[in-house]
């Protein structure tokens, strides 16, 4: 199962679960993994259950599982029902709602620090024995390894896709020495899919306004729709620029007294999380590329940076169109100096061919 699953590791908890269960011959059987300031049950077994799927409970010491979590030790209550009020509440409070009376916690081990637990329990008051605490230890030494390999299968598979997407914006950049356009297209699109956005956009310096320049989702987006707005501290692109800051905010709906501009545009076409980041390039504003999801859904540490990347990337293309630009125009006024001078040394007595 690990290794018919390198990217996903659902299915292997699955069956870690319900082996478990039925090889120890046990009532109920979950799987719940540190989240934060909790633990999340990804995986569950059997018939009245303490923990559902998708479930969180709370990671302390007042929890079986919880305790081995915190301690990375297993443990192993002989009778919840039986156990002191203070010792295992959470436990307590499970036991009182399903009627399960023993339970085992084994945790998931993961370079000295516990990442869940798996839990067994039955209804009736029956330890378990050495042989089943070992063969519990097992599946999660098992389960704590395919979590591993899939977080590494994982990391290594988006560090190619971010490679890919720079190298291909490179080529891009290469190609379009005088057209930005396709640049800040190209980095639109692998913004938006990289970083699991609902949509992309990227507003450019225009006198004192920020311009619409490319969208993703142009039916029923606002950057479609708004063309211009002042550079001001009112909404969220415009602060990241006077500011030169990167600013994320989680749910835009929360923010109407800090970003009344984009709470009005998030109320009207229903995006919640905002990232926006500005584009420098030698000190100089040239423009900010935004980020939206539809939910609220924070962007995470590797988002924040892969969009910096972008930007980064879309000021140097706006660089190197600015100075080919200029190049050009300044080797057509040599030109035309010469031109003129050529014209003024072949028509020494007739100034007409001269003045046009």
């Amino acid at each position: 199962m690990i290794s018919s699953s390198p990217g996903d590791v659902k299915p292997m908890l699955a069956a870690v679960a319900e082996r478990a269960l039925k090889l120890c011959d046990a009532g109920q059987s979950t799987i719940v993994l540190v989240e934060g300031e909790s633990l999340r049950c990804v995986a569950a077994f059997g018939g009245t259950r303490t923990l559902e799927e998708g479930e969180l409970m709370p990671l302390s010491r007042g929890s079986v599982a919880g305790r081995a979590v915190i301690e990375g030790v297993s443990f192993q209550v002989a009778d919840l029902a039986e156990a002191a009020e203070d010792e295992f509440p959470v436990g307590r409070e499970l036991q009182r709602r399903v009627g399960h009376h023993t339970a085992l916690a084994v945790p998931l081990m993961r370079e000295d620090r516990a990442i869940g637990a798996i839990q067994l329990w039955r209804m009736e008051t029956r330890a378990f024995t050495d042989k089943q605490v070992a063969l519990v230890k097992t599946f999660a030494d098992q389960a704590a390894i395919a979590i591993e390999n899939v977080r590494l299968f994982n990391a290594t598979k988006e560090a190619l896709e971010q490679q890919t997407a720079v190298a291909e914006i490179l080529r891009v950049i290469s190609s379009s020495p005088t057209d930005v356009q396709p640049v800040l297209d190209a980095i639109a699109e692998r913004a938006e899919r990289l970083c699991d956005a609902s949509a992309a956009s990227i507003f450019l310096t225009d006198g004192e306004t920020l311009r619409h320049a490319v969208s993703t989702q142009v039916v029923a987006d606002e950057a479609a729709t708004v063309g211009t707005l002042p550079i001001s501290r009112d909404w969220v692109s415009g602060r990241a620029l006077l500011e030169r800051k990167t600013i994320h905010i989680p749910d835009m709906l929360t923010e109407a007294a800090e970003y009344p501009i984009s709470y009005d545009l998030a109320k009207r076409f229903g995006h919640r999380a905002v990232l926006v980041t500005p584009l420098y390039r030698e000190g100089h504003p040239v423009g900010t590329i935004m980020l939206r999801r539809q939910v609220v859904r924070a962007f995470t540490e590797r988002e924040v940076t892969l969009l910096k990347t972008f930007g980064d990337q879309a000021a140097i293309a706006l660089e190197n169109v600015r100075l080919f630009n200029e190049t050009k125009e300044a080797l057509e006024q040599q030109r035309a100096s010469g031109e003129v001078l050529a014209a003024i040394s072949s028509s020494i007595a007739d100034t007409a061919p001269v003045f046009e």
